[in-house]
Formats: structure tokens, sequence, C-alpha cells
């Protein structure tokens, strides 16, 4: 089972500063916002440890790990996904630039071309309207 499905059916909630939030939930908030929620689960689960290698674990500190390893999940997918989109917008950035070369290059070699030479592109393009 993995860590959502024991979430979803624990229905897991998460006590924070914008009220108690279900797992669902969690996918609003911002990576400093989930930040915080880890700092806080983090001190709460450091003061539940109680020292004794004899005592198992209680349902609570289990929750708790569970609850802290939610977090880390959604904080990690969402870095993830928000380094992706930041990558995706510098090769668009790039891309962009490189169209806007390939333009002024052509309007350079246009440029160039005599006056019989531009008035045969003329010619040619509407000889090409006639075919339609």
């Amino acid at each position: 089972m993995t860590i959502f499905e024991k979430a979803s059916k624990k229905k897991l909630r998460f006590n924070t500063d914008r009220g108690v939030l279900a797992v669902e939930d969690l996918w609003d908030l911002s990576l400093a916002d989930l930040d915080k929620l880890f700092g806080q689960l983090s001190q709460s689960k450091d003061a539940a440890v109680s020292g004794s290698l004899l005592e198992t674990q209680s349902r609570e500190d289990k929750t708790l790990v569970l609850s802290l390893d939610i977090v880390k999940a959604v904080f990690e997918q969402k870095k993830k996904d928000a380094d992706k989109a930041v990558k995706a917008a510098g090769t668009r950035q790039k891309n962009q630039q490189i169209l806007e070369i390939m333009r002024r290059r052509g309007d350079e070699a246009l440029e160039g071309k005599s006056m019989e030479e531009l008035q045969a592109l003329l010619d040619g393009d509407s000889d090409d309207d006639d075919d339609d």
C-alpha cells in the first residue's frame, strides 16, 4: 500500500496556519508552506521520541511519520514540477531568440538582392496565387 493510500484510508489531516488540510489540499500549498509544515511535523516527531528502544512505536507516532512522508513526497514532486517549468521556459526563450535571428537574417538576405531579383520574387509569388 502506498503512503497516499494509507493516508486516505486513515483520513489523514494536517493542522496548518490555514486551518486543517486534507492530503489533497497539500498540493495547493507553496514550497515554502510545505517546508514550514514539514518543520513543524519534524519538531512534533522529535518531541514525541520516547528515548526507549523497548517501547513500540505508538499509533500516533506512526501517523506522524506517515504525515512527514506525505509532506515530503508532495514537496519533492512540486519542486520537480517547478524545476521542469523553469527549464521549459528557458527553452522557449532560447527558441524565440533563434527564430528572431532567423527572421533578421532572412530580412538581410532580401535586402542584399537587386531590384530585378526582388521583382522576380514578387512576380513568382503572384504566379502562385493564380494556381488557386
